[in-house]
């Protein structure tokens, strides 16, 4: 079990996780804002191999199960919680992980959490995931791809010219422009040349 003391109403607090319970579960971390004072907060993370009986399957496919119980805290004792946890990359065997979901169980039924991808290391991804409590928890897999805005790079490129872009645009409107005279100034020319030949 992981003990949090003491926890100031307001406060954001943070498990601190040993790394056995990272390699067995993945969670690296739960955090939680207090909605009033609690004392000698206890949570118990855990990897569940097979899901509890009552339980029934998620929508989606499922990677792992994981319990994550508390005591003296209730739901209505906590916002803005999140769990960050990690899944290897073999795991996705090709699939995106911004198609990884984080799924809770509460009210007889599994429900998605806002899940996003927080980084990677050589060997796997880095999730968050908000969450309004802490009960049975599945890692899944989503049909449903998250979008991934274009970097602001990309979108800068598109709507603004590069200082290059508007060099090279200036050039050619200087180009034509001279075409244009050299043209005129030939067509003088060889009007003047056929009336001085006629004379």
């Amino acid at each position: 079990d992981i003990t949090i003391p003491r926890v100031a109403a307001e406060q954001r607090a943070s498990a601190s996780i040993s790394q056995q319970v990272v390699a067995t579960t993945g969670v690296s971390d739960v955090s939680f804002t207090a909605t009033k004072a609690l004392t000698n907060v206890k949570i118990d993370i855990k990897k569940i191999d097979t899901k509890p009986a009552e339980v029934p399957e998620p929508p989606n496919q499922a990677f792992k199960y994981l319990s994550i119980s508390v005591e003296n805290i209730a739901t209505s004792d906590i916002s803005k919680a999140a769990i960050t946890f990690k899944l290897e990359k073999s795991a996705l065997n090709g699939k995106a992980a911004t198609s990884i979901i984080l799924s809770r169980f509460a009210d007889g039924k599994w429900n998605n959490l806002p899940t996003s991808v927080k980084g990677s290391d050589d060997l796997s991804f880095n999730f968050e995931a908000e969450t309004p409590g802490l009960s049975y928890f599945a890692v899944t897999f989503s049909e449903e791809e998250i979008p991934v805005a274009p970097a602001a790079e990309t979108v800068a490129n598109i709507i603004a010219p590069t200082a290059q872009q508007k060099l090279l645009g200036l050039d050619t409107t200087m180009l034509i422009g001279l075409v244009i005279v050299l043209i005129v100034l030939a067509y003088i020319y060889m009007t003047f040349i056929v009336k001085k030949s006629k004379k």
